[in-house]
């Protein structure tokens, strides 16, 4: 038993290396990457911090690649990220703008913020933290499941369900019934 427990943490010292490594190696490069990709500089680093987490969630595999293709696989997780983010924020373009175009119908933006808390009031109680969450606080998934207690894909797809929702009662939600 002992000597498993040894062999243990010499593997995890290994593979914590792999992934410091890596990180001194080609955070640097993976920045200006996910730059390129983003043009926005706190994005580009959420990316490359996203990568590095997902390294840490696949230490055997990155042991067994060598260091170009780890290279290789931490790009590829950047530019997944990447696109995973586009397509949500395309799915949400429309409702999020039409939010915005009715909580500014007025030049007063005390009352642009009370039309866009009666809109958030109207949508279901179920619905109403994850959007509020997301939209008004601007938290991820992640952070907001940790908030509410529930796993990020339940909050995903709470947002989604949340979307098809509004897209359905888009009428009643601006007034135009």
């Amino acid at each position: 038993m002992h000597e498993e427990g040894w062999t243990s943490r010499l593997m995890d010292d290994r593979m914590g290396r792999i992934v410091a490594d890596l990180y001194a190696t080609e955070r640097e490069a993976l920045l200006r990457y996910a730059g390129s990709l983003t043009r926005n500089t706190s994005r580009a680093e959420d990316l490359v911090q996203d990568a590095f987490v997902r390294a840490m969630s696949n230490l055997e595999l990155l042991a067994d690649l060598t260091e170009g293709q780890r290279r290789g696989w931490l790009c590829r997780v950047v530019k997944n990220r990447f696109i995973d983010q586009v397509r949500r924020a395309r799915r949400w373009e429309p409702i999020h703008a039409e939010l915005e175009r009715s909580a500014n119908v007025t030049s007063d933006p005390v009352l642009a913020d009370v039309r866009l808390w009666e809109l958030l009031d109207s949508v279901p109680p179920r619905y109403r933290d994850v959007l509020h969450d997301r939209f008004v606080l601007g938290m991820t998934s992640n952070e907001i499941g940790e908030r509410l207690g529930i796993p990020a894909a339940t909050v995903r797809s709470r947002l989604r369900l949340a979307a098809a929702w509004m897209r359905t009662h888009r009428a009643r939600l601006l007034g135009k019934e």
